[in-house]
């Protein structure tokens, strides 16, 4: 079974000042925001970002698998909600050390092709100058974002925002988790920028930023059989996670590179360790239905990491899935294991872990009245890009 993936692409362009971007400013409408300047010099900072839905062509070239989910069928499984500021930019030296927050001071939409595809004009400013070599971590759709006030220069780290109370989400519903603009995934990005120059009115492409998502999606299908009649009209009423965590993290722990989660190999990508509140899953049993987005078919849900495997073994709380069909009283409970395509070392019907960023799905078939055949495979989303211009002035504008 090939891990999931499931991330977004944060391409940056780095310049030394917008001319057109202030030129036109006057003409345009910008959000409000509630940033207040602090003391000090600033450097103005401007960008533009671009959130675009994946082309047809892009996505076939990603993966060319049977069940493929680009995951633009939901307008917000990849969105961030720039509109109502639901993001942060912050600047780290080489050590992981904070230098500045990108301190917004208006937000315009300037192209709009729905929750899938939309474009920005952010103005803002950090306090201090960049370095050479800096760090970007974007934080996008968390629940509570890092205090300037509690920020220290040259010693709040990486490792303090990923790690502290406000970077954890709530994940406690009484009935499901449904997407939406008020219930969003958390996600994370972070990458190292070396030996930056900036020029007057001169642009320098730094390349391609990927966010995390914090959650993983599992994805259950029933196929009706073709080879019993007394099967073949059975209708999968429900499918409930039995297990799961009330909290996550919006962060990985111990990510503070790009290569720490991008390795260049496709089965390899993305953070092995799971950062769990505590270090360890919820102690109580908790149960919680998936969505039906296809009637009897087909179902989804979104969830915060999750522990399965112990010293090789499933543990005693591993996290199920139990499923009911409407002409049966029995439940049936598949394993979050390998059941077919096991990765090389490892035996099937090994458990596997609930990892941020997966995309499981098990394919389910019912071959007798009380007997249902399941297989597990993990496709990756579609990548979407987010295309953001930074402008930053090398001298104070404190003038001004």
């Amino acid at each position: 079974m090939r891990k999931g993936k499931s991330i977004l692409l944060l391409s940056c362009l780095f310049f030394s000042f917008c001319i057109l971007f202030f030129s036109c400013s006057s003409e345009r409408e910008y959000l409000s925001t509630d940033w207040q300047e602090e003391e000090g010099e600033a450097m103005q900072v401007s960008f533009h970002i671009a959130f675009d839905e994946l082309s047809d062509a892009r996505a076939v070239t990603r993966v060319d698998r049977d069940g493929y989910d680009s995951g633009m069928e939901t307008d917000f499984e990849n969105y961030i909600d720039f509109e109502n500021q639901n993001f942060s930019i912050l600047f780290f030296d080489k050590d992981n050390k904070y230098i500045s927050t990108l301190q917004l001071e208006g937000i315009m939409l300037v192209g709009n092709a729905g929750y899938r595809s939309k474009y920005y004009d952010v103005v803002g400013s950090i306090r201090n100058p960049l370095p050479s070599i800096f760090k970007v971590v974007m934080l996008a759709n968390w629940r509570e974002y890092p205090k300037n006030n509690e920020m220290v220069v040259g010693q709040t780290t990486i490792k303090d925002i990923c790690t502290s109370p406000g970077s954890q989400y709530s994940y406690v519903t009484p009935s499901l988790f449904h997407l939406s603009e008020d219930c969003l995934i958390p996600m994370y990005g972070v990458k190292l920028f070396e030996n930056v120059k900036f020029y007057s009115n001169n642009c320098t492409y730094l390349g391609t930023l990927h966010m995390l998502r914090a959650m993983s999606k599992v994805e259950v299908n029933y196929i009706a059989s073709e080879t019993s009649d007394d099967i073949s009209d059975y209708t999968l009423e429900s499918v409930t996670l039995h297990r799961y965590n009330s909290r996550g993290y919006c962060a990985p722990d111990n990510v503070f590179m790009e290569s720490d989660y991008i390795k260049g190999d496709y089965d390899k990508d993305y953070v092995d360790d799971l950062h769990l509140p505590n270090g360890k899953n919820d102690s109580d049993d908790k149960n919680i239905q998936f969505e039906e987005l296809s009637k009897g078919s087909r179902f989804v849900i979104y969830i915060p990491e999750y522990q399965n495997l112990l010293n090789g073994n499933k543990a005693t709380d591993a996290a199920e899935i139990h499923l009911k069909f409407a002409e049966s009283d029995k439940i049936h409970i598949i394993d979050f294991k390998y059941y077919d395509n096991a990765p090389k070392d490892v035996a099937l019907g090994t458990p596997f872990d609930i990892h941020r960023n997966y995309y499981y799905k098990f394919n389910v078939t019912k071959t007798y009245i009380d007997k249902i055949d399941v297989s597990v495979q993990v496709v990756p989303y579609a990548e979407v890009e987010l295309e953001p211009d930074f402008g930053l002035k090398p001298e104070s504008n404190s003038n001004n």
